[in-house]
């Protein structure tokens, strides 16, 4: 993959563990709250009152530029921190196991990296939780 400034992002499995291990307490925590959230998702009284609930706790993180919240599965939805942006679709991913059942995706794009958490949730769904980060 190549960089913003144009070189090849190298991202082998211990870079990525490395990366997750570094983000893995923002990680847990917004994904704790995103899923209390997403729980109670038809009790907000509109789509931008739901995106500030979700986003409230990382609006104001320092380091993070980017978070999104996906549903897949009954019922999806996509929530997105900042509404024009999305995850890039062209992200190579690698998983970074951190022991027990933490287990993140992370990408590197130039000092951008992206930090993925999946989580089943009721009635069969898929959370999907990501955050950017930047020094």
């Amino acid at each position: 993959m190549l960089s913003c400034t144009g070189e090849r992002d190298e991202l082998d499995a211990e870079r990525a563990v490395e990366i997750a291990r570094e983000h893995a307490e923002e990680m847990d925590a917004f994904e704790r709250w995103a899923r209390r959230v997403a729980a109670a998702d038809t009790t907000f009284p509109s789509r931008a009152a739901l995106e500030e609930a979700t986003f409230a706790p990382v609006r104001r993180e320092e380091g993070v530029v980017g978070a999104w919240v996906e549903r897949d599965g009954p019922d999806p939805w996509s929530l997105a921190m900042r509404r024009r942006d999305a995850v890039p679709g062209d992200l190579e991913w690698r998983r970074a196991r951190l022991g027990g059942l933490e287990e993140y995706e992370v990408a590197v794009v130039g000092a951008r990296r992206y930090v993925r958490a999946r989580s089943e949730t009721t009635g069969g769904a898929m959370l999907i939780v990501t955050l950017a980060f930047e020094p």
